[in-house]
């Protein structure tokens, strides 16, 4: 989950997450346990911003499940009808 919230949060920000940086750099930057920020994006809330941070965790088994991943957007997409 973790590198599938890494491109949702791209597509929210419309930019790659460590601008500037090689991927390899990036890549660095993540096992050092640095996380990009959060982007600007009317769409992003709260919550979802949340569950990413949540899949992004470095112990695995501290990370979101896909069964919570689904619940949030769920009720993320329920929200906005």
């Amino acid at each position: 989950m973790s590198s599938h919230m890494m491109v949702w949060r791209q597509v929210f920000a419309g930019r790659v997450p460590f601008p500037g940086r090689t991927e390899v750099a990036g890549v660095y930057s993540m096992l050092r346990g640095r996380r990009p920020n959060r982007p600007n994006h009317p769409e992003l809330s709260d919550r979802v911003w949340k569950m990413i941070r949540g899949c992004w965790k470095g112990n695995p088994t501290q990370r979101k499940t896909i069964a919570e991943v689904v619940t949030i957007l769920g009720a993320e997409l329920n929200k906005a009808k």
